[in-house]
């Protein structure tokens, strides 16, 4: 029986779930990328990715998903979430 497709995902959010951030409320979606999710992107290495990306897989595992598109805007360590979609097995597109 074939997988479940999901077509859009950030694996280097997979730590951030209840983040207690210290910004104030953003205006727009732009404000918010740069006081929050760029900002976060800076503040992740390697392997901290690799974790927030093993999150990630095995949440889409749970799931029924069997193929995954990434949408990857870390400026670094693209590899560190993207290797656990290879160790779990799981089908990889990654759009940046």
């Amino acid at each position: 029986m074939p997988g479940i497709v999901c077509s859009h995902n950030h694996f280097y959010s997979g730590l951030s779930r209840g983040i207690m951030a210290n910004i104030a409320p953003c205006p727009d979606f732009i404000s918010t990328l740069k006081n929050l999710w760029w900002r976060l992107d800076r503040a992740l290495d390697e392997e901290s990715l690799y974790y927030s990306g093993l999150i990630c897989s095995l949440e889409a595992i749970k799931s029924g998903c069997t193929s995954v598109i990434d949408h990857h805007a870390s400026p670094a360590y693209i590899g560190g979430s993207l290797s656990t979609l290879r160790d779990a097995f799981l089908k990889l597109a990654c759009a940046r």
